[in-house]
């Protein structure tokens, strides 16, 4: 089983040859940096102030990297503050806020589900 965190994201860039990090994770450089940490700032994480969001937002919805239809967008869901599901989310700003280098998150949708993916998990030894 993978667990994408640190210690496999510097393995695996070891392994290619190429420098830990993506260098363009900020949101100046990366349209799905910004996206990604723009929606934390709903979801319990610290929100980027309205002036500095009016600004970034302006130049990305000039750019050709913006997403052009709601499927290529960050998103998340879930009920009103208790966010469930995180997509298409950049891995450098997932792993900053959930320890994972993940482009998708989702929670369990109830307790069954989860007791039994504690189950599942167990068997196979998976890391806390």
């Amino acid at each position: 089983m993978i667990v994408p965190n640190l210690e496999w994201y510097l393995e695996k860039s070891a392994s290619q040859s190429v420098s830990p990090r993506c260098p363009f994770a900020t949101v100046q450089g990366c349209p799905r940096f910004y996206q990604s940490l723009f929606l934390l700032g709903n979801a319990g994480g610290t929100k980027i102030s309205e002036k500095e969001d009016k600004k970034i937002l302006k130049k990305w919805k000039k750019s050709p990297l913006w997403p052009v239809t709601d499927e290529q967008e960050t998103s998340i869901a879930g009920p009103k503050d208790d966010h469930k599901h995180f997509w298409r989310f950049c891995p450098e700003v997932s792993f900053d806020h959930f320890g994972f280098f993940a482009s998708s998150l989702n929670n369990y949708a109830n307790d069954l589900d989860t007791t039994l993916a504690h189950t599942e998990l167990g068997k196979v030894k998976t890391p806390r």
